[in-house]
């Protein structure tokens, strides 16, 4: 049991949905009044009344589950907001509207037991929706991934990407700015608006972004939206929604023993890719199993890897059996092939769905979701002895097509390449780069201090302070084991004599660090809902939904209650301010921690463009010194990174 990662969703747990489902267990599953055919399309003239009486939907539905192998993010369809954790109740328990009617609109069909084991909403709750209410235990059965959810673990990220009905209720979005014009961005290619869910009690704001194109410019399969994704409405998910989601996908893969492994191109699809052999030859030839799993769909792996002929007459032949037991599948049966793909993909990749979508961004969830440490910078593959490479990494702004493979196992750099341009001192890891080297967070944390000068000046060096959690193998070291049930140890990275040219507080673009960006994006949101909000004080569903509470936390009954939405803004907009005013004047700042008043930390993640590296003038050593700590960080003309135990 990873009770480290379990302890640090404590306080995102909602188990409300899931006591109620839960309590359902060994209910007859008879309706009233009585259900129909739940596979079968019906006349709308036979359609009954809505069920009165709760149960589960159907035999399997609640079951154990055995032998998981993956967990599927969905996306886009539920309303965005923590209300839609009662619409999978309804569903789970019989009692909803379980009638969808599809094209043509002349039938319905029921609709029953059809959702995930875990949803998570904009403002990060996590509500598990069957089974362990604190996460602990083994997961149950739903249907939520056609065959795959025999093996797959299903989580639903609402963000509203193709959801028609939210569309359908007037003065539900309510753009924050009223002074600007409709065609206005309020920042980079993104408008800003916020939903207030219309239901009495559920009443709630979510704070939800829209792409804007052409001029949107983030990661996302954005080139093939009118091909692969159809109504797509373009809202963005939340910073919120991807912390919680990666937190949850940390703790998943640990408590269910599924490597945290992603497809080489998480935007590929089954109806779409399907009889595509190279495609498929990617996603097979990248894989850490790929020998295994070759040999057990009886793949030449020599010819897989040329791509020859011969592997592509092969696929043609057998293409469909193929995808579908790399997935796990018996094709046109239930059960498991194995082994297997294992690990983290989409509905798209293997259901009848395009979620979570095309603005999902994978390459930033796969590094959040990732414990690996590396190098921050890269090596040009064309020198030799290899130089530092000059140019951003593709997942800077990833694409359907850009692989996410971690660029670090894939660089043109090896350790002796790294080692040659480090010169140590005092054991801590310094090297000697070039200015305008790209400088990237070589693991996952949280920004503790910071100073971003734009230009490099060695009078006024910049620096970014991080500390990072490292969980460690447990002995004997032979078991290659990290233990998540043991305290991890902090230590901090420091990175200097780096500069961010053209960076701005009050604009996302590519001359801005990605914390930065983040950092930008959550405040204009919470200050432009602020002032949307004392515009506003007669307009009841923005009352209700700032001061909606998230539930308080039940395991332990220690864990302190997090803040309702509109303190939360509040807090965030004071706290962010004035360390914006001072990252532009050039002045060092401190970012808040979670403990500070609930103000929401600003996270760095594996791999973030932190800026390019500086120069420097005599040997200094302006963030650090021996006597607080083993680490000192600098050298003329470079960036430096180092790792020091607690300090």
């Amino acid at each position: 049991m990873p009770s480290q990662l379990q302890r640090r969703l404590e306080r995102l747990l909602d188990p409300s949905v899931a006591r109620t489902i839960n309590a359902l267990s060994g209910v007859s599953l008879v309706d009233s009044p009585a259900a129909p055919n739940n596979t079968q399309l019906h006349d709308l003239t036979t359609q009954p009344h809505r069920n009165t009486r709760p149960h589960w939907g159907d035999a399997t539905f609640g079951t154990v589950m055995q032998n998981v192998q993956s967990v599927t993010i969905h996306g886009t369809s539920g309303w965005p907001s923590y209300a839609s954790a009662d619409n999978f109740r309804v569903v789970y328990d019989c009692t909803g509207e379980y009638v969808t009617v599809p094209n043509p609109p002349t039938h319905w069909y029921c609709k029953r037991a059809i959702g995930p084991q875990y949803f998570v909403e904009p403002n990060g709750t996590v509500y598990p929706l069957i089974g362990p209410e604190n996460l602990e235990g083994n997961a149950q059965f739903t249907w939520h991934s056609e065959m795959m959810s025999y093996l797959s673990l299903g989580i639903e990220t609402a963000d509203g990407g193709d959801e028609g009905a939210v569309n359908t209720h007037a003065g539900v979005f309510h753009r924050l700015d009223s002074t600007a014009a409709a065609t206005a961005a309020d920042l980079t290619g993104m408008q800003l608006f916020g939903l207030l869910h219309p239901g009495g009690n559920q009443a709630d704001l979510n704070l939800i972004w829209f792409a804007m194109f052409p001029a949107y410019n983030g990661s996302g399969d954005i080139t093939r939206i009118s091909t692969r994704y159809s109504g797509w409405r373009n809202t963005l998910f939340t910073e919120r929604d991807y912390r919680s989601l990666a937190l949850l996908c940390r703790f998943l893969a640990e408590r269910n023993g599924i490597p945290r492994n992603f497809p080489l191109l998480p935007y590929a699809s089954v109806e779409k890719d399907v009889a595509d052999p190279a495609v498929f030859r990617q996603l097979l030839v990248a894989d850490p199993l790929a020998d295994q799993i070759g040999a057990k769909l009886t793949v030449n792996m020599a010819d897989a890897r040329a791509g020859n002929a011969a592997f592509t007459q092969a696929y043609k032949t057998h293409h469909t059996e193929w995808w579908a037991r790399y997935f796990g599948l018996r094709p046109g049966g239930t059960g498991t092939r194995t082994p297997c793909f294992r690990g983290f993909i989409s509905h798209m990749i293997n259901g009848h769905h395009p979620c979570p979508g095309p603005l999902f961004d994978w390459h930033r969830f796969a590094r959040e979701v990732w414990d690996w440490w590396w190098y921050p910078f890269d090596f040009d593959p064309g020198t030799s002895p290899k130089q530092p490479w000059t140019f951003i990494r593709p997942y800077y702004r990833a694409r359907g097509d850009t692989p996410l493979v971690e660029y670090y196992f894939d660089a043109a750099g090896t350790d002796i390449d790294y080692n040659a341009r480090n010169t140590a001192l005092l054991s801590v890891d310094r090297f000697t780069l070039d200015v305008n080297v790209p400088i990237y967070s070589l693991a996952n944390g949280v920004a503790i201090a910071a100073q971003l000068p734009q230009n490099s000046d060695p009078t006024t060096p910049g620096f970014l302070l991080t500390r990072h959690e490292v969980f460690h193998v447990t002995a004997p070291f032979t078991a290659a084991r990290v233990d998540y049930d043991k305290p991890p140890t902090y230590v901090w990275s420091l990175v200097s004599f780096v500069t961010a040219p053209g960076m701005s507080v009050s604009q996302i673009g590519d001359a801005n660090p990605d914390w930065l960006n983040r950092f930008v994006i959550r405040l204009k949101e919470t200050e432009l809902a602020v002032s949307f909000h004392t515009a506003n004080p007669n307009l009841a569903t923005l009352t209700s939904g700032w001061a909606h509470q998230p539930a308080a936390p039940t395991f332990p009954a220690t864990v302190a209650r997090r803040p309702s939405t509109g303190t939360s803004i509040e807090r965030d907009a004071a706290a962010y301010r004035p360390i914006a005013d001072d990252l532009i004047a050039g002045k060092p700042v401190v970012f808040p921690l979670s403990t500070d008043g609930d103000v929401t930390p600003v996270t760095v993640l594996l791999g973030d463009y932190l800026g390019i590296a500086g120069t420097m003038g005599g040997s200094q050593f302006p963030i650090l010194k021996p006597a607080k700590s083993p680490v000192r960080l600098t050298k003329s003309r470079v960036t430096c990174m180092g790792i020091a135990n607690v300090l």
